[in-house]
């Protein structure tokens, strides 16, 4: 399921030409572009160009729920393809070799294709939407060429690394930032929509609806760990306690959506409780099915395991 695109946001990355800057997280230099650029909204996050131009780039999930869909990618003639869903231009070619993350970082400003002086790291949630979880090596749903096997360094920074995309499999973990991986870089287009404020309702029996994407959720977590098999029959049975409409476990996409890095863990705790916890998705990995994907919301990676793994387990609400 995709989330049409909303009405553009008159915010534009800008650009300009010179030296490779920082990113989000040299506070003196994010603070400084986040006052001329509106780029401290909770979902973006400012990357720092050349010569001080800055791009607000997405960390949220701004697309409502999406996964890679190359009917969706336009090749342009100047060699980059455009993804039409969220308007993010991409680089059809890996960065050549591997690097850490602030080499990566600096080759993707300094990158001269197309003329174009505002190429740059995605964020987490903007490669994830090249990802498609139901294809493997590559897991790119976008017609990008990166090697099988490599991991895609992201934007975003945390206390103890970063994050990389696995091109193989489309997963999302915590890497050192020493670590050598290469990269896909992307330019964006007008930022869009804020999400809505507040996102999650929460009723009396801890049902959320989250405004932003239409799907209802169970904001209670039970206390006992499961493997995948129990948490479907959890869900199955969840009608007892809700009534009047089915429940089953989210897909990976639906789970991703409630990712927010911004906080830890790496979900609205207010809303749902016992938040920082890994939890079991319906879908099952495309390298051979006998493993399925998990969202930890503890740091926000999306990994996959066992079927006989003891994970959480959070319904979703079925139409």
């Amino acid at each position: 399921m995709s989330r049409a695109l909303l009405t553009a946001f008159a915010i534009f990355a800008t650009a300009c030409q010179g030296r490779a800057g920082a990113v989000a997280g040299d506070a003196s230099d994010a603070s400084a572009a986040d006052a001329a650029t509106g780029c401290s909204l909770p979902e973006t996050v400012t990357a720092v160009l050349v010569d001080g131009a800055v791009a607000c780039a997405t960390t949220g999930p701004v697309w409502g729920i999406t996964d890679g869909h190359a009917a969706t990618a336009q090749p342009q003639a100047d060699g980059t393809v455009l993804d039409t869903r969220t308007q993010l231009r991409w680089q059809p070619q890996p960065l050549a070799g591997l690097a850490t993350q602030a080499s990566a970082r600096a080759a993707c400003v300094n990158s001269p294709l197309a003329g174009r002086r505002d190429w740059r790291l995605p964020t987490v949630a903007e490669a994830t939407t090249a990802v498609d979880f139901t294809a493997h090596d590559p897991a790119l749903g976008l017609p990008l060429q990166a090697t099988p096997g490599q991991a895609l360094w992201t934007l975003e920074t945390r206390a103890d690394g970063g994050w990389t995309v696995d091109v193989a499999t489309g997963a999302v973990r915590a890497t050192p930032l020493t670590t050598p991986a290469t990269a896909l870089c992307v330019a964006s287009g007008p930022l869009l929509p804020t999400l809505p404020t507040p996102r999650f309702l929460k009723d009396a029996l801890g049902v959320v609806t989250d405004t932003w994407t239409g799907l209802v959720w169970d904001g209670n977590l039970p206390a006992q760990q499961r493997p995948l098999i129990d948490a479907f029959g959890w869900c199955a049975k969840l009608e007892f306690a809700f009534p009047g409409h089915p429940w089953r476990l989210p897909t990976v996409n639906e789970l991703a959506s409630l990712i927010d890095r911004s906080h830890a863990p790496a979900i609205d705790y207010d809303a749902f409780d016992m938040g920082g916890v890994a939890v079991h998705t319906s879908s099952a990995t495309a390298a051979d099915g006998s493993t399925h994907w998990v969202v930890d919301f503890t740091t926000g990676e999306i990994v996959a395991v066992e079927p006989d793994a003891k994970v959480f387990v959070r319904c979703i609400r079925g139409n």
